[in-house]
């Protein structure tokens, strides 16, 4: 986490998932795709009380990273779950359904309020957003009916503003599926802005942001096999992430959001945000997520950001605020097994962790930028002061592409004079550890000396060594060549 946190100037947000969760937030065990805090517990009367301990020590890693959180409110603590008595008494089941008692589950969302107020101070907890639930349009996460779940978020609005009157409440978190999960968001909208509430037999409920998710695939992937060698590898099906289909699902959601009445002004928060569905799932289990190992994910990463920024300028009345990217890192045994992470065995850093640093890098205001229309290339310009950004991409949505695009910047910088250039860059050939670890012949437990090796090469680098360029007319122009997947950062620094 510290790392993520020194990538970039900017602050990161951090979804804290199931929060209300019972468990021991122990990774190697089947929930660490879960989450849990254990806070909510019954004495042997059946009367609740709380114990913050794990959530105490969660908590406090997180802030001490200066990360702002999401705070999911969810899943179902154990012993207030709904669940009937023919469902197997398991964790996975009982999590999806709605509380037995719904003052109980106003009560446990109230007084974890109160003690992040009470232990981090108002002034902390109230840049925090609270949302409610995950994915309440698939089964894996909801049991209940749509009424349940708005009778619910009621009694959990209620809880969070009784605690903290300034916080910020919202959801509902669905997924990409256009089908499914969007005329649940606008549903979910409908009922807070003039539906009844449940909880005070009024009209209307807080709704302080809207949530929803985008992935790159709109099918979760699975296991296909044990593909434990290259010789094994060589026959299954192949697919490749969308950009395009995310700029879809937000689009649409974005302008159904628009038109309903009472929203301008409720901003957006895309609390997962991934190149596609199946976070576990490695590459010995389909070979086909491969590409989560290499350049593709960094790049696909960068033109996801684009996407929605150009999203918040098309959208200024529900503006798009942050992307969540879902797997800092999963508990594995060897490296680059290809699960949806930044990190992976050894502490590695993937390519698609210098996507984020090389983001980071751009400054606070956007300028303009043209490029062809329908291309592979595309990019964004932003300066700070009299400094100037660039970022260009060659992103081609076939994982397989191999074409390079010779191009040309030219670009008008604020003032005349001698500019420092410096250009980073995420190829095959630079800022990828994969590479690296691939020419050694992939060992999945390289040495202590492999693993050095593999490390010397994780950074963000830069394509050539910095250079310094008088501009006498403030006109510059630049050959560019971009290969397959890469993403170009550079840097023009007016130097007094």
């Amino acid at each position: 986490m510290r790392r993520i946190a020194d990538s970039s100037p900017y602050p990161f947000y951090k979804r804290i998932w199931g929060i209300t969760s019972t468990g021991t937030a122990v990774p190697f065990t089947a929930e660490a795709d879960w989450g849990s805090t254990n806070v909510y517990q019954v004495d042997k009367n059946g009367n609740p009380f709380y114990d913050f301990t794990l959530f105490d020590q969660i908590l406090d890693v997180v802030l001490k990273q200066k990360f702002i959180p999401i705070m999911h409110l969810g899943l179902m603590p154990d012993s207030l779950s709904s669940a009937p008595d023919s469902v197997p008494r398991i964790n996975d089941n009982l999590v999806k359904y709605p509380p037995k008692d719904y003052d109980k589950w106003h009560d446990l969302i109230y007084h974890i309020v109160k003690h992040c107020v009470e232990r981090y101070g108002v002034d902390e907890v109230r840049k925090w957003k609270w949302e409610m639930w995950n994915e309440p349009d698939i089964g894996n996460y909801w049991m209940g009916t749509e009424e349940e779940f708005h009778k619910m978020y009621d009694y959990t609005a209620a809880a969070v503003k009784a605690a903290l009157p300034q916080a910020q409440v919202g959801g509902n978190s669905v997924t990409q599926s256009i089908e499914r999960g969007t005329p649940k968001l606008m549903r979910f909208i409908e009922h807070c802005l003039s539906g009844k509430n449940y909880k005070t037999d009024s009209i209307g409920t807080p709704l302080d942001f809207i949530t929803f998710h985008l992935k790159g695939t709109n099918f979760a992937i699975s296991k296909l096999g044990n593909f434990t060698s290259k010789k094994l590898a060589l026959d299954f099906p192949k697919f490749s992430p969308s950009v395009a289909f995310i700029k879809e699902t937000a689009t649409t959601n974005l302008s159904k959001i628009a038109a309903i009445a009472g929203t301008k002004g409720i901003p957006i928060y895309v609390t997962e945000g991934d190149i596609d569905i199946g976070l576990n799932v490695t590459t010995t289990e389909n070979p086909a997520v491969g590409y989560r190992n290499t350049e593709y994910h960094a790049v696909f990463q960068c033109a996801f950001a684009k996407a929605m920024i150009d999203l918040a300028a098309q959208f200024p009345f529900n503006p798009v605020r942050c992307i969540v990217f879902d797997g800092s890192f999963n508990p594995g045994y060897r490296i680059f097994e290809g699960q949806r992470t930044l990190f992976t065995a050894e502490e590695i850093e993937k390519p698609v962790f210098n996507s984020f640093r090389l983001l980071g890098k751009l400054g606070p205001q956007r300028i303009q930028m043209m490029h062809p229309a329908g291309g592979t290339v595309e990019g964004l310009a932003t300066r700070n002061g009299k400094n100037v950004q660039v970022m260009i991409y060659n992103y081609d949505e076939n994982v397989e592409d191999k074409k390079l695009k010779k191009i040309k910047l030219s670009l008008t910088l604020p003032a005349r004079g001698s500019y420092r250039i410096r250009h980073y860059r995420i190829d095959e050939h630079h800022s990828n550890a994969h590479t690296i670890w691939k020419a050694m012949g992939s060992p999945y437990n390289p040495t202590v000396e492999q693993v050095k090796k593999i490390k010397s090469r994780q950074a963000l680098e830069l394509l050539e060594p910095q250079k310094v360029i008088n501009v006498g007319n403030g006109i510059l122009t630049l050959p560019l060549e971009m290969p397959h997947h890469s993403v170009s950062l550079l840097e023009f620094e007016l130097i007094p």
